[in-house]
């Protein structure tokens, strides 16, 4: 009898120490957060929301493992193994090294490797030139400015300006941007004079520039057949006067008093018979 009953006592306190430490390994297992009963706890912040279950009453939804979290329930917040490794893509020309799959990025872009270029527009004085890099990792290119050109004179266009009178004679060399310069010079000529006249002053045969005033006419008085005449210019004046004439007589022809220019021819006599005494 007394066995009977010291086993029925071991029984039960076996069965009571079972008892606590199935209740002690619930409490562990409950977040902070919830209580120790089956009644899930609200987030106050989100009434709607319940809190996760403890995980040996969850039907555990997981989510992938990512770069930054091993794989996870989303309802109890257990976790099952270790975050995966990032997937890494290399450094390209603009952008560095990557996880394709977080998208974390490690270091910098290399840059591009660009080649000497090809030349699309040459540079002239007037305006800029262009060159295009192409970059021998990515192919990307790039046009780049190609600053003008300083000018250089090309004095390739000589005038030649003939002296005058009064100026001298020169050649004018030109560049196309509009500088120029002068040599070669030729002393002027200076005037080319003819003498005054009495209707010209004196004038420049080259020019005909005049100096000074016209001469006064140098006269020759009119005759009995000219008449007043300018012994310079020759221009005349009036008429002639015309003869003087005396009449002819038996020894001369008529005769200008004049000039003494004669006309026709002398007169016969007149004879008077002869007398005793004459």
């Amino acid at each position: 009898m007394k066995k009977a009953v010291f086993l029925m006592l071991t029984f039960a306190i076996v069965l009571s120490l079972c008892a606590c430490s199935k209740e002690s390994s619930i409490k562990e297992s409950v977040p902070p957060t919830a209580t120790t009963d089956s009644t899930p706890a609200h987030d106050t912040t989100n009434p709607t929301a319940t809190m996760p279950l403890p995980s040996e009453e969850c039907s555990h939804l997981y989510t992938e493992a990512s770069c930054a979290a091993p794989k996870t329930c989303t309802k109890c917040g257990t976790t099952e193994g270790t975050a995966v490794d990032h997937s890494w893509t290399n450094a390209t020309c603009t952008a560095p090294k990557t996880c394709k799959t977080c998208g974390a990025e490690v270091g910098r872009a290399d840059g591009h490797q660009f080649d000497t270029g090809v030349v699309i527009k040459e540079p002239t004085e007037n305006s800029d030139g262009e060159i295009e890099h192409t970059c021998m990792v990515c192919g990307e290119t790039e046009t780049r400015i190609i600053p003008a050109k300083n000018h250089v004179h090309n004095y390739n266009q000589a005038v030649a300006t003939p002296p005058t009178c009064i100026e001298k004679g020169y050649i004018t060399h030109s560049c196309r941007c509009g500088e120029s310069y002068t040599d070669s010079e030729i002393a002027a000529k200076g005037h080319n004079w003819k003498a005054a006249t009495c209707t010209s002053p004196k004038t420049c045969n080259t020019c005909h520039i005049t100096e000074g005033s016209a001469t006064d006419h140098s006269w020759i008085d009119a005759t009995c057949t000219v008449p007043k005449t300018c012994k310079t210019c020759g221009i005349i004046e009036d008429s002639a006067k015309g003869h003087s004439w005396k009449n002819a007589t038996c020894t001369e022809p008529k005769t200008c008093n004049t000039c003494h220019v004669t006309e026709g021819s002398a007169t016969d006599h007149s004879w008077i018979d002869a007398t005793c005494t004459v």
